[in-house]
């Protein structure tokens, strides 16, 4: 069974789906609750690249170095020898309208079920 998913043309999105099969779409939507505000947008349709049979994946994204019971955080150490591994890569992210920065960690687990 492969995963298939939908989200905006982002950056964020394309580092979260990394190894994922995409494909762009254009597709209507509505920005507010005035219908009139309707436009074409990018729209991702995405395609995991191996089947979930025999295993199950799980993506934890995380902003947080703060280490919480059942949750692997990574050290600096591990990220910074695997810079072009994108599961161990950190991602920063700046919120428009505070002006925030997240570091965002995507961590990939496998275990059997």
């Amino acid at each position: 069974m492969s995963v298939v998913a939908s989200n905006s043309d982002l950056e964020m999105v394309h580092y979260l789906y990394a190894g994922f099969e995409a494909m762009k779409v254009k597709a209507p939507r509505s920005v507010g609750a005035a219908a009139a505000s309707q436009k074409s947008a990018a729209e991702l349709i995405l395609k995991s690249p191996v089947t979930t049979k025999g295993h199950s994946h799980v993506e934890v994204l995380t902003d947080s170095t703060e280490k919480m019971p059942g949750q692997y955080t990574p050290d600096s150490q591990t990220q910074s020898h695997n810079p072009s591994n994108p599961f161990r890569s950190p991602m920063h992210l700046q919120d428009p309208e505070t002006g925030e920065t997240h570091v965002l960690q995507r961590i990939h687990q496998a275990h059997r079920t």
